[in-house]
């Protein structure tokens, strides 16, 4: 495994007549484009523990206590909300996520999470947004 700086790429759709994956989307090189491969100790190359969707939402099986990370495309969200806890209040938005076969989850970000993405959310309507979210945890939803 190797780590890389990319550079001026764009993201679309992965349309070819012949895909090298199934992943709907596909990374575009232009001249512009660069993609240096770097050596840093302090990055780890195996720091993703990446689950499929389904394993959060496997009522029978999920681990509440496990931390993971999810890849997927942003295609829905909600308003930003303020929740109070002890006198402390934060805020946290609901994002809708899908992968690149087309499972869906849900996922909440806190805090200054939220201030980060929001740019990206409002920037370019017509762009996708890919998120990595780490050390995420499963919620088992109570059926009353």
């Amino acid at each position: 495994m190797k780590l890389y700086v990319m550079k001026n790429f764009m993201v679309g759709p992965n349309n070819l007549k012949i895909k090298t994956n199934k992943h709907k989307l596909k990374l575009a090189f232009s001249h512009r484009a660069s993609a240096d491969e770097i050596s840093d100790p302090r990055f780890s190359l195996n720091i993703f523990n990446f689950k499929p969707y389904e394993h959060p939402t496997n009522q029978l099986e999920v681990d509440e206590n496990e931390l993971f990370d999810v890849i997927g495309e942003v295609i829905g969200h909600g308003t930003v909300e303020l929740y109070n806890q002890g006198g402390k209040t934060s805020t946290f938005m609901n994002l809708e996520l899908e992968d690149h076969e087309r499972n869906n989850i849900s996922a909440a970000l806190w805090g200054e999470f939220v201030d980060e993405i929001l740019p990206h959310l409002d920037g370019s309507p017509n762009q996708p947004v890919i998120v990595v979210i780490q050390l995420i945890k499963a919620h088992i939803k109570q059926i009353v």
